[in-house]
């Protein structure tokens, strides 16, 4: 609860700090903005983005709920960019010694803010308004792994991994539609979902048959297969992070029931034998496993009674413990979670917090992908990342013996 409130007191801070220096710029572009009409409506504005990521729960219509929630993500992202354009600005100026340089009162110093703000604004703008409309193209990133063993369903298996859809607020039909549709062109033998389904609320989809129907036209030889992550529960949030205060934090009927009727096969901390060919494993989150007590079975445990002469392919959300997992004898391990960062300047350091934060990475003799994501959590952008779907095209080659 401390931290929750720490949190909400640095980024009341943070607004402060944008809104002084938006109207000081303000000021010195016209004289205009000096107007108090203007300071009143521009100040009403900001107060009301600034609490939108927790005004939504204030409501119980749908619509004003949804509308509210989405304007939220949006503002998340512009209050990122405006944080961290304002910020450089602020250093760029303190390193140059300009302030110094030019007295205040002096027209060549409202002229140098008035053109550091324009550059700012030009700044959030453009990256916030690239970063939205980038979120809708999907590429495919292929990746070609051999796994040294026999399998029964060929030499060959097309694997297609999608993760982190978060469908509600931001990401609905139009986004599934499409990542359906590349699926499909691949021609899979197998579809996995590596969990963040969907965004923590199940009444945020604005059309569950519809969605339903659009998972359904999947087409794979072995069907679609998927763990759960960790917004795949209900919980409360602020801004994307987790109020600590509710019920325990489980998966949602409603939830299980879309993807029974969606064909999706949820495996939770199980295993499954397909097809007599190869095992498909699929893991509990690591943080939040849905369960009453927060637990979730080990790797080693769900490796009991498997035949590792035959592939193993792990679901697993978060990219955690990977020389567990291939000191387990998992051959594949199929991740998301990371999201890649999503936004710049996250893609930068992502991978100071993951041994592998988003792409391939042999682990002895086990292949880990992590996908960067079908969709977005939080801002609703994505910036120097891509929203992809993962082809792991797997060539079976039983290992010689002298």
């Amino acid at each position: 609860m401390l931290f929750f409130i720490c949190l909400i007191l640095v980024y009341l801070g943070l607004n402060l700090f944008i809104w002084k220096r938006s109207v000081n710029w303000l000021h010195n572009l016209h004289g205009i903005f000096h107007a108090k009409w203007f300071t009143i409506l521009f100040t009403a504005v900001h107060i009301l983005l600034a609490v939108s990521p927790a005004a939504y729960a204030l409501f119980s219509n749908a619509a004003i709920k949804f509308a509210i929630k989405y304007i939220s993500n949006i503002w998340i992202g512009i209050f990122i960019y405006a944080m961290f354009f304002m910020v450089l600005s602020l250093l760029v100026t303190v390193a140059g010694r300009l302030a110094r340089r030019i007295k205040k009162g002096d027209p060549l110093r409202r002229r140098f803010v008035v053109i550091r703000g324009a550059v700012v604004a030009v700044l959030i703008i453009g990256f916030s308004t690239y970063g939205m409309v980038h979120v809708g193209n999907i590429k495919t990133s292929t990746y070609d792994i051999t796994v040294n063993k026999a399998c029964a369903a060929g030499n060959e298996l097309k694997v297609v991994l999608i993760a982190d859809m978060h469908m509600g607020y931001s990401i609905g039909e139009e986004q599934m539609t499409k990542m359906v549709r590349r699926i499909n062109d691949q021609n899979p033998d197998l579809v996995c979902i590596a969990g963040d389904i969907f965004d923590n609320d199940y009444s945020a989809l604005q059309n569950p048959d519809k969605l339903i129907g659009i998972y359904r036209s999947i087409k794979s030889k072995y069907g679609v297969y998927a763990c759960y992550g960790n917004h795949d529960v209900v919980e409360n949030l602020v801004g994307g992070f987790t109020v600590p205060f509710g019920d325990v934090q489980k998966n949602e009927t409603e939830m299980n029931d879309f993807l029974e009727k969606a064909n999706i096969k949820l495996l939770q901390d199980q295993t499954q034998l397909v097809d007599q060919a190869f095992y498909v494993i699929g893991r509990r989150d690591y943080s939040k496993p849905g369960t009453e007590n927060g637990s979730r079975k080990s790797i080693k445990d769900l490796m009991e009674g498997v035949d590792r002469t035959k592939p193993v392919l792990l679901i697993d959300h978060q990219p955690k413990d990977l020389q567990e997992v291939a000191d387990a004898g998992v051959d594949v391990d199929l991740s998301g979670h990371t999201h890649d960062g999503q936004i710049f300047p996250g893609n930068l350091t992502i991978r100071l917090l993951w041994e592998n934060a988003c792409g391939y990475l042999k682990k002895d003799n086990m292949h880990s992908i992590v996908t960067s994501g079908v969709g977005i959590w939080g801002p609703a952008m994505r910036v120097g990342t891509d929203s992809e779907i993962a082809v792991i095209n797997i060539n079976f080659k039983q290992k010689t013996t002298d």
